[in-house]
C-alpha cells in the first residue's frame, strides 16, 4: 500500500495532469531519486490499472477517474478522531438542516450511546451562536436565526485548514457544488472599487462566507434581519458590494436582496487590510485620538522613541478600526499568533495590553488575546524601525497571509538584518499580478506552496537559520550605521550652516544606506495653525446648522476649504450625531473630503448662547477644522482637545497662545 509520500505525489499529478520529476522533488522537498523510487512503487502496485506513465523525466496521468477512485479508497481507510466525528456530524446538520441518529449509527459504524455523546458536543457548539437541535419526526432539526446559522457554519468550514484527515478535508471541499471563480471575480472587483487590499485570511473567510450565502440562498434560506443595518447602509462599501453582486447573481443564477449585501459589507468592514490610507470609519475622530494616546502610553514604558513614527500611527489606525468593529460585533480572528507572540515577545504583549486600556473603556469591551497579539506586532516593528533605518540593495517582495501587522514585522526584520529594498508587502492572492508589474530579486514568504525560483521560505518570526538562508542567496547583511544628528553636529563644528533643512534633506538622500535618521520634525503649536482672524466671539445663531456654517465660512473666506466643505460637515453631523463633542460644550466639526480642502487649518466660533446639537448635546464653542493629508491636523488637534477639557476652560486661553 502506498504511504503519505506516494499519496501526495498522486494528488500533485491529479492537479497538474503532467508534471516533471524535478517539480515533484521541489514540491516534496526530496531528491529526484526519491521521487523516481516512489513512482516505481505506484506503477508496480497499480500496474493493471495504469494510473501513470513516465517519459523522459515527465510524469503523465493516464486516467483521472482511476486516480480519484484510488485516492478515495485511501481516504476512506482513515479513521475519524473524536473531534473529527463532531465536525462531520455538524457539517451534516448545516448542509441538510437536520440529522437522524439511526442513520449516523449506520454511517459511522458507532453505537447509539457514542452518537448521542457526539450530538451533545454538537449542541454545545451550536449553543455558542444561540442555535439548537429540536426533535421532529425525521430526527433532529436545526433551529435558529439565519444570521446565527451562517456564522456558526462559517466557523466550522474555516476549521478545514487545521484538519489532517484527508477524507474529511475532501468532504468539506466538495460539500458545495460551487466553484471559486465567480466569487474571486467578485472579490477582485470589490477590492479594486474600494481601493482596499484585504489580507489572505480575510480573503479566505469572505470567499468561504460567499459559498455559504450562495448555498443558503439556493435553498431558499435568505437573511431576514441583521444588526447595524442603518450604519452598514450608509457605508461606501455597501454601494460597491451591491453593484458587484450582479457578478455573483449572473454567475451562480441566484438573486441576492439588499440585506445579503449588507451582511457581506459586515465581513469586509471586519477584515484586515493592506491599504493603510483606507478608513471606513471616516469620522471616528475619537479613535484617532485614542490611538495617539495608546502610542504615548506604550512609549512611556520603553527606551526607544516611537512617538513620531508615522508608519506606526497609520498602521494602528488601519488595524484598530476593523479590530474594534470585530470586537463589537463578535467577529472572531480565526488565525491566531498569540502563542508565537507570547513565546517571542511576552513582555511587549504585556505592555501592549496595558496600553489598550483607554480604548477598551471607550468601546466598553475588552480586546481578545489574539487581537492584542496582532497589535503587539505593530509595536515590535516600530521599535525595530526606530533602532535602525533603511538600506537599499536587493529588491524584496514580502508575501504574508497574516495581515498588515505581521507582514510589516517580517519586512522590518529583513530591513534590520539585510541591505534590501522592500518593494511591497502583499497577500498570496495578489502575487501573480504583482510579479507582472514589479521587478524584484527575491520573494520572501512564510507561506508554503508558492512555485517560483525566486522564493525564499522563512518563518513568520525569522530565526537565525532563516537569516543564514537569505545570506546564502547573496543578500548582503547590513553594515554599521551612523546617527544623522552626529553628522549634522560634525558639519556644524566645521562650518556655518546656512540652510539646515536643505542640509538635512541632502544628507538623507546621499547617506540613507549608512545613517539612522534620529532627527524628528519640529513640534507644532496652536499658533502655527490658528490666527486671530480665524476666531469670532459672542456670535448669535438661529440653530446648530447656522453655527457650523459660520465656523465653516471662516475657513472658506480664508482659503482653507471649498464652499461644499461646509455642507459636508453638516451632513456628517446629521448622519452620525454629535460624536464630535469632545469637551464640555465644545464641538469639533470637520469632514474628510480631501478634494474640498486646500490646506490644514482651524476656525473658532464662540456663541453668545448655548445651542443644542443632535443627541441633546449643548454646545457653546465650535472649533471647525480641515486637514489636507488626514494627519497634519492631529498634533494641534490633540493640544486643543486637552486644553478644552481642562477645568474652567475659557477661549481666552487659546487667544493667549497665538498672541
Amino acid at each position: 500500500m502506498i504511504k503519505n509520500r506516494g499519496i501526495k505525489i498522486l494528488e500533485y499529478i491529479l492537479s497538474n495532469k503532467e508534471i516533471t520529476i524535478k517539480e515533484l522533488a521541489e514540491l516534496l522537498d526530496i531528491t529526484e531519486r526519491s521521487v523516481r523510487y516512489e513512482l516505481e512503487k505506484i506503477m508496480t502496485e497499480f500496474k493493471e490499472k495504469k494510473l501513470i506513465t513516465l517519459k523522459k523525466g515527465v510524469v503523465y496521468l493516464e486516467s483521472v477517474e482511476k486516480v480519484e477512485n484510488i485516492l478515495n479508497e485511501i481516504y476512506c481507510e482513515e479513521s475519524f478522531t473524536h473531534d473529527e466525528r463532531d465536525i462531520y456530524i455538524l457539517l451534516s446538520i448545516f448542509f441538510n438542516g437536520k440529522i437522524n441518529i439511526s442513520e449516523l449509527v449506520k454511517e459511522l459504524e458507532l453505537s447509539r450511546t457514542t452518537i448521542k455523546t457526539h450530538i451533545t458536543n454538537c449542541k454545545n457548539f451550536l449553543n455558542l451562536d444561540d442555535l439548537e437541535l429540536k426533535a421532529s419526526r425525521n430526527g433532529l432539526v436545526l433551529i435558529g436565526e439565519e444570521e446565527n446559522i451562517r456564522r456558526s457554519f462559517l466557523k466550522l468550514l474555516i476549521k478545514e485548514r487545521t484538519i489532517k484527515n484527508r477524507f474529511l478535508k475532501k468532504y468539506i471541499r466538495n460539500i458545495f457544488e460551487i466553484k471559486d471563480d465567480g466569487i474571486e471575480l467578485f472579490l477582485s472587483y470589490c477590492q479594486s472599487r474600494m481601493e482596499k487590499i484585504i489580507s489572505d485570511e480575510a480573503f479566505y473567510i469572505i470567499k468561504t462566507y460567499m459559498k455559504v450565502v450562495i448555498d443558503r440562498v439556493k435553498k431558499g434560506r435568505c437573511l431576514e434581519k441583521i444588526k447595524n443595518e442603518k450604519f452598514l447602509k450608509e457605508t461606501n462599501e455597501f454601494l460597491v458590494i451591491k453593484q458587484g453582486l450582479v457578478l455573483i447573481e449572473a454567475h451562480y443564477k441566484i438573486f441576492l436582496p439588499d440585506i445579503e449585501a449588507l451582511k457581506i459589507v459586515d465581513y469586509f468592514l471586519g477584515s484586515h487590510t493592506y491599504n493603510i490610507s483606507y478608513s471606513y470609519f471616516e469620522n471616528w475622530v475619537e479613535i484617532e485620538l485614542l490611538v495617539k494616546k495608546v502610542i504615548e502610553k506604550f512609549d512611556s514604558y520603553i527606551d526607544e522613541d516611537i512617538l513620531k513614527d508615522s508608519v506606526l500611527y497609520d498602521g494602528l489606525i488601519n488595524h484598530i478600526k476593523p479590530t474594534i468593529y470585530r470586537i463589537k460585533n463578535g467577529i472572531e480572528l480565526e488565525n491566531s499568533i498569540y502563542t508565537e507572540v507570547m513565546e517571542s515577545y511576552g513582555e511587549l504583549y504585556r505592555l501592549t495590553s496595558l496600553s489598550l486600556e483607554e480604548i477598551e473603556n471607550f468601546i466598553d469591551k475588552e480586546f481578545t488575546k489574539d487581537e492584542i497579539a496582532f497589535i503587539t506586532i505593530h509595536f515590535k516593528a516600530a521599535i525595530d524601525r526606530n533602532r535602525i533605518k533603511n538600506k537599499e540593495k536587493k529588491k524584496i517582495l514580502v508575501v504574508c497571509g497574516l495581515g498588515y501587522g505581521a507582514s510589516n514585522l517580517l519586512a522590518q526584520q529583513l530591513k534590520e538584518n539585510f541591505s534590501v529594498e522592500i518593494v511591497d508587502t502583499i497577500p498570496r492572492h495578489l502575487l501573480e499580478k504583482t510579479l507582472e508589474e514589479k521587478n524584484i530579486d527575491f520573494i520572501v514568504t512564510n507561506l508554503d506552496g508558492i512555485e517560483n525560483d525566486k522564493v525564499i521560505k522563512v518563518n513568520a518570526f525569522m530565526t537565525n537559520k532563516d537569516i543564514e538562508k537569505i545570506y546564502k542567496k547573496g543578500v548582503l547583511k547590513r553594515g554599521r550605521k551612523v546617527l544623522l544628528s552626529k553628522i549634522i553636529e560634525a558639519v556644524d563644528d566645521c562650518c556655518e550652516i546656512k540652510n539646515i533643512d536643505k542640509l538635512y534633506k541632502k544628507m538623507k538622500e546621499l547617506l540613507d544606506i549608512n545613517i539612522v535618521d534620529d532627527i524628528f520634525q519640529k513640534k507644532v503649536t496652536i499658533s502655527d495653525y490658528i490666527k486671530k482672524e480665524m476666531i469670532e466671539k459672542n456670535v448669535i445663531i438661529k440653530n446648530w446648522k447656522d453655527g457650523v456654517e459660520k465656523a465653516g465660512d471662516i475657513l472658506y473666506r480664508n482659503g482653507y476649504v471649498e464652499k461644499e466643505y461646509i455642507k459636508e460637515m453638516i451632513k456628517i453631523i446629521e448622519s452620525y450625531g454629535s460624536y464630535m463633542v469632545l469637551g464640555p460644550e465644545v464641538i469639533f466639526p470637520h469632514a474628510k473630503s480631501k478634494h474640498m480642502v486646500n490646506r490644514t487649518g482651524f476656525s473658532i466660533v464662540e456663541l453668545k448662547e448655548k445651542v443644542e446639537f443632535p443627541g441633546n448635546k449643548k454646545v457653546k464653542t465650535i472649533i471647525a477644522f480641515s486637514s489636507k493629508d488626514g494627519r497634519e491636523h492631529l498634533e494641534i488637534f490633540l493640544q486643543l482637545v486637552e486644553l478644552v477639557n481642562k477645568k474652567g476652560f475659557k477661549l481666552s486661553e487659546i487667544v493667549k497662545k497665538i498672541e
